[in-house]
């Protein structure tokens, strides 16, 4: 059998253009053949066979039609369901078209959020690439760049409320053996001059340089030579070999990378053979001096590890490199070991002591360290 073709009838009808009244029609079968006849002569014998034809027949083609009656009900049917589908599928594909639109609508407003985030991005890499670039040349207030930027009164009560004159004296003095061959030692950031003072009192040559104008005051008033100026700046002025001692207390906690690498060079450089460079920072390895005091400063750039600066100095060219202790945590603050002959198994004590002792080495090791170099070109 060939294909069949819905759109076609079986006269080749085009029953796709048909409304589904006219479909309904036909599918009762309620369209019928004609008995009478239209010719005047033989008319009313004609129409006497026909009828006669259709009564002897009918009986014979009666399960045909039916047949054909339930056929028709179930194309019917097919094209009500085909009608349903379609419509629900345009439906569908309208809404869908409708979610397409607002799809590229929010792609649209999501490059242009993007665009804009870039953007500000690239514009606040810009800025911290200016920033760097004047830190490491030096244009910028390098040495102490947040501090300069402070009220100097602010930042005097800094001082004044983080430790005493006389206790800065005290946890400087210890440093005096390892300049004491010094004739011309530069304290950079003197603050107060408490280690101007100690330097003075032990003989050796020193001045101070530093840009609070306040706290210069103060050691001008104890007799102490300092001078205003960024540490950076002060140290691209002076030729090279011009010191023999460089000292930094509580500066390079102050300085971004840039500036600090800037300065440690400079250092290298401005030193005398066998000159030496020592500083002193808090030590970020003591979890209650990191959480505490170091944090209340605004001007402290994020904390560096004590072995970071000693690392940095090393690769600047210095020699003999040491980790010096520096203002001893109280010792009535640390944990106490369980002492020997306690009811304690002697295992577990070992290992409460050994905790113990960690313990005590992160909230109660020394509340500062300081880093010393030496320059040394000659074998």
């Amino acid at each position: 059998m060939g294909s069949f073709d819905p759109s076609l009838g079986s006269s080749g009808s085009d029953f796709s253009a048909l409304p589904l009244q006219e479909l309904e029609a036909l599918k009762e079968c309620r369209t019928r053949t004609s008995s009478s006849s239209h010719r005047r002569a033989i008319g009313t014998f004609v129409t006497f066979v026909k009828k006669a034809f259709a009564r002897v027949f009918r009986p014979f083609i009666r399960d045909t039609l039916e047949t054909q009656a339930r056929f028709n009900d179930q194309v019917f049917a097919s094209f009500l369901i085909l009608e349903e589908r379609e419509r629900a599928a345009s439906e569908r594909l309208a809404e869908l078209q409708r979610q397409l639109r607002e799809l590229h609508h929010a792609r649209a407003d999501s490059h242009s959020d993007l665009d804009r985030q870039l953007q500000l991005l690239r514009d606040r890499m810009l800025r911290t690439n200016a920033r760097r670039e004047d830190s490491s040349s030096g244009t910028a207030a390098a040495s102490n760049g947040e501090i300069s930027s402070m009220p100097a009164e602010a930042y005097r009560l800094f001082h004044l409320e983080a430790s005493t004159f006389e206790t800065s004296k005290k946890i400087y003095g210890s440093y005096v053996p390892y300049l004491q061959s010094c004739r011309k030692v530069v304290d950079l950031g003197c603050g107060r001059g408490p280690f101007l003072e100690v330097l003075k009192e032990a003989g050796i040559p020193a001045y101070g340089v530093d840009v609070n104008d306040l706290l210069l005051e103060e050691c001008r008033a104890r007799q102490l030579n300092a001078v205003r100026g960024d540490a950076i700046e002060h140290l691209e002025g002076l030729a090279p070999g011009a010191v023999d001692g460089i000292f930094a207390g509580h500066l390079v906690e102050h300085l971004e990378l840039p500036a600090l690498l800037r300065l440690i060079d400079l250092a290298f450089s401005r030193l005398a053979e066998d000159g030496v460079f020592l500083f002193e920072s808090p030590n970020t390895e003591n979890l209650l001096v990191l959480s505490s005091a170091y944090f209340r400063d605004p001007t402290h750039q994020l904390p560096r590890h004590p072995e970071t600066y000693r690392l940095l100095v090393e690769a600047a060219g210095f020699k003999d490199i040491q980790r010096l202790s520096s203002h001893p945590a109280d010792e009535s603050y640390k944990f106490l070991a369980v002492p020997a002959g306690s009811p304690v198994p002697d295992d577990l004590r070992d290992a409460m002591n050994a905790n113990i002792e960690k313990l005590n080495h992160f909230f109660y090791s020394d509340l500062n360290f300081a880093i010393l170099g030496r320059k040394r070109t000659k074998h």
